[in-house]
Formats: C-alpha cells, sequence, structure tokens
C-alpha cells in the first residue's frame, strides 16, 4: 500500500484488503472524508476502469488562472509559442513594476502545468523562464500566449493505460546553440530535452539549458543523451521501490545517428574526447544491459517538442505520444530505411523486444 500526503490531504492505493483496514483505523480516531479522488493538488484525476485508463489534467486551474490573468479565451491557440519567435535577452533590470510582477506571476503560473501533468508547454516555460529579470512587452505577449494556448487546450490530459503490461522508454533530443546568456553575445548554448514513459504516459521529463558549450550538433545530443541515461538510473531505482519491474534494457530513443555510433562503440575519437566521458557512460550501461540506443526519425521523436518551438502539425502530432493519446512505434531497423510512427491507442500492447527484468540494476542501487 502506499500513501502520497500533502498538508492535509492524502491519496492512498493499493489492495482492497489493506486499504479497508487503513482507512478503517483511520476513521476511528480522525473525522474524514473521502472516496474516489477526481481532485488532488490542482489535479483532476478521471479514472475509466473499463478503458483502463487514468487521465491528469489541469481543467480547473487552467480555467482558474486564465480568469485571474484575463486571457481573452475566445481565439483558438494551438501551440504554446510560435515556431518562428525569437525572444532577445534584454540588458539590466525592467522598470516597470507592474509589468515585472504580471509577468513573473504568469510564468510561475506555469510552472505547476509544465511539472505535474502537460509537459507540451515545458519547453515554453523554459523559454519565458530566461527573462525573469527583465521582461519587455514582447515577453508578456508570449507568457500570454501560453496561458491562451493552455485555455484552447485546458483538457489535454496525460494519459496511462493500464494493460498489463509496464511500456517503459525514453527518448532524448537537443538543439544546438539556440540560447544566448548576454544580448551582446550570439546564441552559444543548446537545449536538452529528454522524456520517459511508463504505462503509454509521460513519467519524467526536462527541458534545460545546456551548461557547456558544444561543437557541434552532435556534442549536444550527447549531453542530452548523459541526462536521459543519468535520469533512467534514478527511475529504475524509483521504480524499483515501488514493486513496479520493467524489462531491460530500456529503449532510449535518438534521432542522431552519429551521437548513437559513438555511445555504441565507446572508441576514442579526437575530435570528441573532450566529451569522452559523456558516451563512454552511455556506452558502459549498454555493456551492461541496462539501455539500449534505437534510432527515431525526427518527425517520431517526442523530445523534440522539449527543445524548440514547432509548427502546429509538428507540435500536435509529436504531443500525441507524449501525452499518451498515441503509442510509439519503433523502427524496425536502426539505420532509418523504416520509419517509427505511431498507432492507435486502440493497439496498445507488449513490446516483441525481449530481455531481463530489471531487479534494481547494480548501476541503480
Amino acid at each position: 500500500m502506499f500513501v502520497a500526503l500533502h498538508v492535509d490531504d492524502f491519496l492512498s492505493t493499493g489492495t482492497t484488503q489493506m486499504l479497508r483496514e487503513y482507512r478503517t483505523a483511520l476513521h476511528k480516531k480522525f473525522k474524514m472524508t473521502g472516496g474516489e479522488t477526481t481532485m488532488h493538488y490542482g489535479l483532476d484525476i478521471k479514472r475509466d476502469r473499463k478503458a483502463g485508463t487514468v487521465a491528469l489534467a489541469a481543467t480547473t486551474y487552467i480555467n482558474n488562472v486564465a480568469a485571474k490573468f484575463g486571457i481573452d479565451t475566445s481565439t483558438s491557440v494551438r501551440t504554446p509559442m510560435s515556431s518562428d519567435l525569437t525572444l532577445d535577452k534584454l540588458p539590466g533590470t525592467c522598470t516597470d513594476k507592474a509589468m515585472h510582477t504580471r509577468y513573473r506571476s504568469i510564468v510561475g503560473t506555469l510552472v505547476f502545468p509544465a511539472s505535474t501533468c502537460r509537459p507540451d508547454i515545458a519547453y515554453a516555460c523554459h523559454v519565458l523562464s530566461r527573462h525573469l529579470n527583465h521582461p519587455g512587452p514582447e515577453h508578456i505577449l508570449a507568457a500570454e500566449r501560453v496561458l491562451a494556448y493552455l485555455a484552447t487546450t485546458k483538457h489535454e490530459a496525460a494519459v496511462y493505460g493500464v494493460g498489463g503490461s509496464v511500456e517503459y522508454y525514453g527518448t532524448a533530443d537537443a538543439a544546438h546553440m539556440t540560447v544566448s546568456h548576454s544580448p551582446d553575445w550570439p546564441p552559444t548554448k543548446g537545449v536538452s530535452g529528454m522524456h520517459f514513459q511508463l504505462y503509454g504516459g509521460p513519467l519524467s521529463w526536462r527541458a534545460a539549458t545546456q551548461q557547456l558549450t558544444s561543437h557541434s550538433s552532435t556534442e549536444s545530443e550527447l549531453y542530452a543523451l548523459d541526462e536521459a541515461a543519468r535520469e533512467n538510473q534514478y527511475l529504475l531505482k524509483l521504480l524499483a521501490d515501488f514493486g513496479i519491474e520493467v524489462e531491460l534494457p530500456v529503449s532510449i530513443g535518438q534521432d542522431n545517428q552519429s551521437t548513437i555510433q559513438l555511445a555504441r562503440s565507446g572508441h576514442y575519437n579526437p575530435r570528441t574526447k573532450h566529451v569522452a566521458l559523456r558516451y563512454m557512460y552511455s556506452h558502459e550501461l549498454q555493456q551492461e544491459g541496462i539501455i539500449t540506443l534505437k534510432w527515431l526519425p525526427t518527425e517520431s521523436m517526442p523530445a523534440d517538442v522539449l527543445t524548440k518551438a514547432l509548427s502546429a502539425a509538428d507540435h500536435n502530432r509529436l504531443c500525441s505520444i507524449l501525452m499518451g493519446r498515441e503509442v510509439l512505434i519503433w523502427p524496425t531497423t536502426s539505420s532509418g530505411s523504416k520509419a517509427g510512427g505511431m498507432m492507435s491507442s486502440r493497439k496498445r500492447g507488449r513490446s516483441t523486444d525481449t530481455g531481463a527484468v530489471a531487479r534494481t540494476p547494480k548501476r541503480a542501487r
């Protein structure tokens, strides 16, 4: 049995008998209300027992914040950020206190859905967070657009399908040289995006500026892959603590062939010797049978949503995988001769790949 506690609210789950005994004991000592939950900590929870799915949304929260900030909900906004938008970093600090306060309030408001059930706005939230010190009118408009997008898609939910099998995998992607930390210099930093899926829905995701300047897109992808590999080690331990077994090796999708070859071979390369630790670690995890790298075409890469603003068509297509509406189909070969794609949620099923069962690998202990 597991109990999730927040102040005086808690969720409990487990076997029917254990829950009955646990709740009976609590009711004897405290005045309590409860039942099957439909909301917890600002999240709307919908369970479809017939379909075997659980959906997490922030519909109520979004309605409240849209009204709070006076967002116009009459116009549909299909992407959180325009694909051709460039937000310049302004020097100094903002002198318009009202605008500064509004901007910081909106960005702070966006963090909650971006970190709980709406990975589709994680990149936009990451971009907006770079300008907290000195936002301008264009930054305010960009932040309000994200809120308008949330209002348009307020019923969007992270969906988890319970089908008797553990569908666990990750993807890692990067955008090379897109971030500038000074208004006087061109972009020098890349953005890493990675995510992991469990039971068909998002388990962990991140959009973050890379700390080092990379010399090529391959290096940027290596940084992203390294972050995903380390996140996987943590998640394996976490899942083991919850008694969830997953099959090894864990598949991690990548759309850069050079990155995959470097991490697979583990060979010394003079051009990438300064980042050798990044791909040698991934290589060791592959040698130990903990992860396996698989090529994914960019058009089927869910992590691409976490590295850049996309067109409406690309954003919606990849979000259908990221949010659990569709299931990712891996390419049949690693060479890219056959592209990956999606399948209907009605065709969810166990992967045909076989492997050992994860029982807390030594690397994850």
